[in-house]
């Protein structure tokens, strides 16, 4: 069997396999074998604050739980995000979160997103950074440790 490394692909024999082809079969398999899921959490535009606040990231379900079990009911502070005394902050509720188990969809969002995290601004170090802070009055220096070695 010949290898040969091409910049876009690999040639093994006569059979060329690009790089495309290559990541994508892979990000599928780890999906597979890790039991990866999306957690989507989404504040879509309010306030005046148009933009609005999308957050998402590759996890096992295992954490997702975690992160569930500490982030939801609580309020999320970001600050003047949407500009001087914007102040915007709500809690973060089931229905602004959404999990994705499509393998195909986790996969091409991995191909695009090799880190497995896209946000604009994000709700896990937002609320990680207040809880590390002693921000939230119920919940224990522990708990903050748990949560931010979720992701």
């Amino acid at each position: 069997m010949k290898i040969t490394y091409k910049k876009d692909g690999i040639l093994i024999d006569e059979n060329f396999i690009s790089l495309s082809e290559i990541t994508e079969k892979c990000n599928l398999e780890k999906v597979k074998e890790e039991k990866l899921l999306i957690l989507k959490m989404e504040w879509k535009g309010w306030r005046g604050f148009d933009e609005g606040i999308l957050e998402k990231i590759v996890l096992p379900l295992e954490k997702i739980e975690i992160i569930k079990k500490h982030i939801l009911g609580k309020t999320i502070y970001f600050g003047e995000i949407a500009g001087k005394h914007s102040d915007v902050y709500n809690s973060l509720d089931e229905n602004d979160i959404e999990i994705i188990e499509d393998p195909k969809a986790i996969q091409q969002f991995l191909s695009s997103n090799p880190s497995g995290h896209e946000y604009n601004h994000s709700f896990l170090c937002t609320f990680s950074d207040y809880a590390s802070d002693g921000g939230y009055d119920d919940i224990l220096e522990e708990d903050a440790k748990e949560f931010a070695a979720s992701f």
